[in-house]
C-alpha cells in the first residue's frame, strides 16, 4: 500500500517531468518565433504539431537518462547543471541530425531548423530547465535562513576551514541543525580571512576567539 508520502513525492515527480517537457516544447517554439517572421514561420508552425510530439517524448528519454529527475530542486547544484546541459547538448545534436535527415529533396528539400534556430533553442532550453531550479533552490535557502533565525536561540561562531564550515551552514540551511544560527567563522586558513562563506563572514583566525566573542556581545 502506497503511504501519503510516497504519494506525495510520486505527485512532485510527476510535476517535474510535466515541467521539463513542457517546457522543452515552448523552447523549441520561442527559438522558431525568434528566428523567423512571415512565411518562413508560418510554414515551421505549421509542422510543428507533428514533429513536437515525439520530440518531447525522445526529450523525456533523455532527461531520464541523465538523472535530471533523481536529485530534490531543493538541492540543484553545479552537478544538476552539468546534467541539464549534457541532456540539452544530445537534444540540440538531435536536431542537428534530423535537419540534416530533412534537407533531403525527397523529405522536406532544406533545413527546417538551421543552426541559428538550433542554438537559440539550446540556449533557451538550459535556461528553462536551470532557471526554475536555481530560483527554487534560493527561494528555499532564503526561506530556511529566515526560518532558522525564528527558532534559533543562541548566536554561533563557526570554527573550522571554509569547505567545514560550509558543511555546517548547509546544514544549517536545511534544518538539520536547529536552534543556533551561526554569526561568524574563525578559521585556521590565512586565505579565508576576510572572505563570505554562504553569507556568513570569516572574522578572523582561532586566535581570535575571545575577541570575536566580545566584539559580537557589544553589539
Amino acid at each position: 500500500m502506497t503511504s501519503p508520502l510516497q504519494s506525495l513525492a510520486g505527485f512532485k515527480k510527476t510535476i517535474v517531468v510535466v515541467h521539463d517537457l513542457a517546457m522543452t516544447a515552448v523552447a523549441l517554439t520561442a527559438a522558431f518565433f525568434i528566428r523567423f517572421d512571415d512565411d518562413l514561420l508560418a510554414e515551421r508552425l505549421h509542422w510543428l504539431p507533428v514533429l513536437l510530439p515525439p520530440f518531447v517524448v525522445w526529450a523525456g528519454v533523455v532527461y531520464w537518462y541523465f538523472g535530471l529527475y533523481k536529485s530534490k530542486w531543493r538541492f540543484a547544484s553545479l552537478p544538476d547543471l552539468s546534467g541539464i546541459a549534457k541532456a540539452v547538448t544530445v537534444l540540440a545534436l538531435s536536431l542537428l541530425v534530423l535537419d540534416y535527415t530533412l534537407v533531403s529533396p525527397a523529405v522536406y528539400g532544406g533545413f527546417f531548423f538551421g543552426k541559428i534556430t538550433i542554438a537559440l533553442y539550446w540556449m533557451l532550453q538550459i535556461f528553462g530547465l536551470g532557471g526554475p531550479r536555481v530560483a527554487y533552490r534560493y527561494a528555499r535557502f532564503v526561506r530556511s535562513r529566515e526560518q532558522a533565525g525564528k527558532l534559533a536561540t543562541a548566536p554561533a561562531l563557526i570554527l573550522g576551514r571554509g569547505a567545514e564550515a560550509e558543511i555546517v551552514l548547509r546544514a544549517l540551511e536545511s534544518g538539520g541543525v536547529r536552534r543556533i544560527h551561526a554569526v561568524g567563522i574563525l578559521s585556521p586558513r590565512e586565505s579565508d580571512r576576510g572572505q563570505s562563506i554562504r553569507g556568513i563572514p570569516v572574522r578572523g583566525g582561532l586566535d581570535a576567539l575571545e575577541r570575536t566573542v566580545a566584539d559580537l556581545a557589544e553589539r
